[in-house]
């Protein structure tokens, strides 16, 4: 066998349209090794009227470096829906690594800036340190053409008040894809997604915790979180469940 090293620098950019958020930008750049430790960075941008995000990805090989790793992530997102508008500002340090059975386990905590207001609301902040723990699992034939295989990932995530931020709240989530081949050329998809968030009031919980459905990634025929509970005024809020 005779190996070489792939380029280290990747660069992509990308123009697209959706019913979503409309019009899209997106640039990405990959450094794929820094120094002998064979650390990785990553950051993308994504730009839309509607949802706009910029994430930064460092990764810091441990344990096993083939699967294992620390990852440093500020994030910023924006949006400006329908039943949402405001922006959120993450910085975020993860540990991941393999475990038994194929499992993957996140523990992470970050530092959360969130400026939101649901629907006509009046603006809420949230400031403070959100702990969280994860697995995930999957298993596919072809991890990009994939005829048979299945994703499920549960995620809980949560505050407390007077010790981490000025709110307490704790979220589930649990998320899964399954699919099938059947005869030549056709596949059966099935999607879930579960939620629940838990909190004294529904208004201690950020606009970015709340559940809403709708679009093209949730229930298709409907606008971009136009579904959930509603106020008095019949404004689409957010609920605790999903």
């Amino acid at each position: 066998v005779t190996a070489q090293p792939n380029q280290a620098n990747q660069y992509r950019v990308g123009l697209g349209l959706s019913p979503d958020s409309g019009p899209r930008v997106s640039l990405e750049y990959k450094r794929r090794y820094l120094g002998r430790q064979g650390h990785k960075l990553s950051v993308d941008l994504s730009v839309t009227p509607r949802l706009s995000s910029f994430a930064m990805d460092y990764r810091i090989p441990i344990r096993d470096p083939r699967r294992d790793y620390l990852m440093i992530r500020p994030e910023f997102e924006q949006f400006d829906t329908e039943s949402r508008t405001g922006y959120v500002s993450k910085l975020s340090l993860i540990q991941s690594v393999s475990v038994a059975n194929g499992w993957r386990r996140d523990i992470g905590l970050d530092y959360r800036y969130e400026d939101s207001r649901v629907s006509d609301g009046e603006s809420q902040i949230f400031n403070g340190l959100v702990p969280s723990l994860s697995w995930s699992r999957t298993l596919a034939d072809d991890p990009i053409n994939t005829n048979n295989g299945q994703r499920i990932k549960l995620t809980l995530q949560g505050t407390q008040q007077a010790i981490l931020s000025d709110q307490s709240w704790l979220s589930a989530r649990l998320g899964g894809k399954w699919i099938k081949t059947v005869g030549k050329g056709f596949r059966l998809i099935g999607r879930t997604d579960l939620g629940i968030v838990l909190a004294e009031s529904l208004e201690e919980v950020p606009a970015s915790q709340r559940f809403f459905a709708g679009g093209d990634n949730s229930i298709r025929g409907w606008d971009l979180n136009a579904l959930g509970p509603k106020d008095a005024e019949g404004r689409v809020i957010g609920g605790r469940y999903l």
